[in-house]
């Protein structure tokens, strides 16, 4: 059962008690000392019978209304500042009632308009034109981070891609954060289609211009690729951010890094990479680091194991050239940034 309600606590804590009057003092029924008697009264036994069968129709009604979604209020005047906003989507989260949250959102920003699809079905959201304007509550990012994540609870993952769609010109970080929340979904919680970074991937290339696809939101890609271990999706995603030399396949290209040589060789018509660095130790394992910078926003740390493989890029590596800009150069051979530190 749902947690109760605020309105439902108050309401319980002013009832009397079922039994409350049932010990309360009685005329007496006789009087010995004048030996008239009296008949006993039972009207108030009938209050008390009355008052207990009210209170039983009053715990029915909120056992009915809990086992169906609940509600959170039901008064229009809890929400009168930002602040208020925020608590009320805490509680919305924290009791899964995403239709309370989205609906309470756009009455008080006076931002949004929810529309039915036309199966019924589902919900469809748009900007109020002049939203900027509106008088409403003013909402920030942590307003829509939380409505986020309280649609992503309730696995609305169609309300958390077009609130990051609508929202992005009010807010980038809110861009941001809806392909995170994309880039973390498991196959369990999806069910049926895209889920994970290819999700994300798939939103941010269909859903946002180009022009406005914020290099942090494939950096939130990149990062559920490492939580996750998926090495060849972070690549697709480093090959999808746009013209670089590592869409060129069997290119070789390298860099500094930490004052050591490394190099990156594609194989097998781009399918996988090796990356090694002259330490002068052993190197049967490698770590992957493609360059990274707040400005290129390459981001990625993955173990990948050459194998018996290693030997044979060793061997290669002497035939290769270097694209560094320098002996003390910094150069990212991904974004081309000289300023990238690498």
């Amino acid at each position: 059962m749902p947690p109760l309600t605020l309105e439902q606590v108050l309401a319980r804590s002013m009832r009397l008690p079922r039994k409350h009057m049932k010990h309360t003092a009685t005329p007496m029924a006789s009087n010995p000392a004048t030996g008239i008697s009296t008949p006993p009264d039972n009207s108030l036994g009938r209050g008390d019978k009355s008052v207990a069968k009210l209170f039983s129709l009053i715990e029915k009604d909120e056992e009915s209304t809990a086992a169906g979604r609940p509600f959170i209020h039901q008064s229009n005047n809890l929400i009168r500042n930002s602040h208020d906003l925020l608590t009320y989507l805490h509680t919305a989260k924290r009791m899964r009632a995403w239709e309370d949250a989205l609906r309470s959102f756009a009455e008080v920003t006076k931002m949004l308009l929810i529309n039915q699809t036309e199966e019924g079905d589902g919900v469809s959201l748009t900007l109020r034109e002049g939203a900027e304007g509106a008088g409403g509550v003013t909402a920030s990012v942590s307003h829509l981070a939380l409505l986020l994540d309280t649609c992503a609870a309730a696995k609305q993952w169609h309300l958390v891609e077009q609130i990051g769609e609508i929202f992005r010109s009010q807010s980038r970080q809110t861009l941001i954060d809806a392909v995170a929340v994309l880039a973390n979904t498991k196959k369990e919680t999806i069910g049926e289609g895209l889920y994970g970074w290819e999700r994300a991937l798939h939103f941010l290339q269909t859903r946002i211009p180009p022009e406005e696809q914020p290099v942090e939101a494939y950096n939130a890609c990149i990062a559920a690729c490492e939580t996750a271990l998926e090495w060849e999706g972070a690549l697709a995603i480093v090959r999808s951010m746009g013209p670089n030399p590592l869409q060129k396949l069997d290119s070789k290209a390298f860099f500094r890094h930490n004052r050591n040589w490394c190099s990156v060789r594609w194989f097998d018509g781009g399918r996988g990479f090796f990356l090694f660095r002259d330490r002068g130790e052993g190197g049967e394992r490698s770590r992957y680091f493609p360059p990274t910078s707040t400005r290129c926003g390459h981001v990625c740390n993955l173990n990948i194991g050459l194998g018996a493989e290693w030997e044979r890029c060793v061997g290669e590596r002497s035939s290769s050239t270097t694209t560094s800009s320098g002996e003390g150069g910094n150069h990212c051979v991904i974004c081309r940034f000289d300023s990238c530190m690498v």
